[in-house]
C-alpha cells in the first residue's frame, strides 16, 4: 500500500511539473511561419454562419493574393468592444476590425484608427455606395470605415384599411422616401 501511495504521489508531482512547464497559451493563435507572407489579423463580432461567409471571402482573397494570409479572430458580440479597447491599449489589436458606426468617433479620438482615404485606389468610386452610406464612417471629412453591410427598415401598409380607420396615409418625403405623419406624435 505504501508503494502505491508513493507511486500516486509521484504521478501527481510529475503531472504538476509538466503542466507548470507548459508555455503560456496565447489568446490569438500564432500564424504559420511562411517566408515572404504578410499576415493580417481580422477581428469580427460575427458568429456561426457569418464566420463561414468570412472564411469563404478570406479563401477567395488569399487565392488571388498568395503572399497574404488572413487570420480570422472572432469575439462574442457582448465582449467585442471591451476586448478591442483592451487590445488597442496593449498594442495588440487586429489589423482589420469590424466596428459599429457609433463607435467610430470614440476610437478615432483615442488615435486607434487610421483614415482610409490615402489607401483607396484611384479607381475607388464613392458613387457605387448608396447616398449617405459612407457618412457614418467619416470623422472630420475623413473615411475611417467602409460598410460591410447595411439594413433598411420599411413599413408596409394597406391603404384601404388605413382609409377605413380614418388614419393618415404616409406621404412622400423625398425621392424614394416615405414619411409617416402619425396623429399620435
Amino acid at each position: 500500500m505504501k508503494k502505491t501511495s508513493k507511486l500516486i504521489l509521484l504521478l501527481f508531482i510529475a503531472i504538476f511539473v509538466l503542466t507548470a512547464c507548459q508555455p503560456k497559451a496565447t489568446e490569438t493563435p500564432a500564424a504559420p511561419e511562411t517566408s515572404g507572407t504578410s499576415v493580417l489579423r481580422l477581428g469580427t463580432r460575427d458568429s456561426s454562419a457569418m464566420l463561414d461567409l468570412h472564411q469563404s471571402a478570406i479563401a477567395l482573397y488569399e487565392a488571388d493574393n498568395p503572399d497574404v494570409l488572413i487570420q480570422l479572430e472572432a469575439v462574442p458580440d457582448r465582449d467585442y468592444s471591451t476586448r478591442l479597447q483592451t487590445m488597442f491599449t496593449a498594442g495588440a489589436a487586429p489589423d482589420i476590425i469590424q466596428l459599429a458606426d457609433e463607435s467610430i468617433p470614440e476610437f478615432v479620438a483615442q488615435g486607434d484608427l487610421v483614415a482610409l482615404d490615402d489607401y483607396f485606389p484611384t479607381t475607388f468610386d464613392k458613387a457605387a455606395y448608396l447616398p449617405n452610406l459612407l457618412e457614418p464612417g467619416q470623422v472630420d471629412g475623413e473615411q475611417y470605415l467602409l460598410p460591410k453591410s447595411y439594413s433598411t427598415l420599411a413599413i408596409y401598409y394597406n391603404k384601404a384599411s388605413l382609409m377605413r380607420l380614418a388614419s393618415p396615409i404616409p406621404r412622400m418625403a423625398g425621392p424614394g422616401m416615405t414619411c409617416w405623419m402619425s396623429p399620435w406624435t
